[in-house]
């Protein structure tokens, strides 16, 4: 492949607080022709520190990179993307000049087979919460690419994350997940004061309650052309999990996230966390991510004692050290060993 038409490729990232229609934006756009959107690979920081500075190709970095893509797909096998295109690492020759933005994109085009290396493709999206950590490194390598953040009320979001947890992980409570929003929201806030002009936040409430509109408006953000039929993306994604092999410490987990993205758009869950979550619940949520909440019309709707409220802060010492323990210290390879290669055991 000639590396400089990698230059022509535009590359954006959708980031925010997860569970907020991320996936969902990825399946409508990867329908578009010209656009490919991948879910959630981390290679990008994984590599950043070792290889931004890059200039050609060495033995070393190819097997890096392989042995990466090998640990990713043994584990994540995703009927969203794919199948993954190895002849595009194959393909490259020690000592060939290439740059890390290159390097990226290229990485990025193996994911999806043929259609990564169709001439058509102008454009990859990213979408990744994770890297809302990481916009900083994002703009330095692209500094033309647009953030799309999706965020979502915290007590929407506390409650989708307590009922995707994994059966065999340790069980996180509201408070550490109320925290874990407040992280994001205190991000999203910092890139949107330093770099207006390259994000654009959007509601998972406005997406449900008006999806063409908004769908639209993200689609004009990322300079790409809007068709009704996108909004029928939900038609056969199930017919995908016929053409992956789900690896079974994985499956349950991944027919439940298929099974929610094959229905149309709809506002049936969207207040659900008036209901399912208890009225203690509410409150602490409330109480620890208010203040970030009102900032982007999320309103509390409780009324909390003084006493609670010295309650809910002495038990959240545990969680609020966990939370920030992580964001100070946090490592994309420790992150990528605790995602990926514990799974081997």
């Amino acid at each position: 492949m000639n590396l400089e038409l990698l230059d022509t490729i535009k590359i954006n990232f959708i980031i925010g607080t997860g569970r907020s229609g991320t996936t969902l934006l990825v399946v409508l756009l990867n329908q578009l022709k010209n656009c490919i959107a991948t879910p959630e690979i981390h290679h990008f920081i994984f590599f950043y520190k070792k290889y931004k500075n890059i200039d050609s190709i060495s033995q070393q970095l190819i097997d890096d990179y392989k042995k990466y893509l090998t640990y990713y797909f043994n584990y994540k096998k995703n009927p969203l993307i794919g199948p993954q295109n190895n002849t595009l690492i194959a393909e490259l020759k020690i000592g060939q000049k290439i740059n890390y933005s290159q390097l990226t994109k290229l990485i990025y085009l193996g994911l999806f087979g043929n259609k990564g290396i169709d001439n058509q493709i102008n454009i990859i999206i990213d979408k990744n919460p994770y890297y809302t950590l990481h916009a900083d490194k994002i703009l330095e390598v692209f500094p033309d690419a647009k953030l799309l953040a999706l965020t979502r009320d915290y007590r929407g979001y506390i409650l989708s994350n307590l009922q995707s947890q994994k059966r065999k992980v340790s069980k996180k409570n509201v408070i550490y997940h109320a925290l874990v929003w407040n992280l994001y929201m205190r991000k999203i806030y910092k890139i949107k004061a330093n770099n207006s002009k390259n994000l654009k936040i959007v509601k998972y409430e406005e997406i449900v309650l008006d999806k063409e509109k908004i769908i639209k408006e993200i689609l004009e953000f990322f300079n790409l052309k809007y068709s009704s039929e996108l909004l029928n993306f939900h038609e056969g994604i199930k017919h995908k999990l016929e053409e992956v092999e789900i690896p079974q410490n994985n499956i349950e987990r991944t027919y439940k996230n298929v099974n929610n993205l094959s229905t149309p758009i709809n506002t049936k869950r969207l207040y659900a966390w008036r209901d399912e979550l208890r009225k203690d619940e509410i409150e602490k949520a409330d109480f620890i991510s208010s203040k970030y909440g009102a900032e982007y019309d999320y309103q509390s709707e409780s009324k909390i004692s003084v006493f609670k409220k010295i309650i809910i802060t002495f038990i959240s010492i545990p969680s609020f050290i966990r939370v920030k323990t992580f964001e100070i210290l946090d490592s994309p390879k420790l992150h990528f060993y605790l995602r990926y290669k514990v799974n081997e055991k």
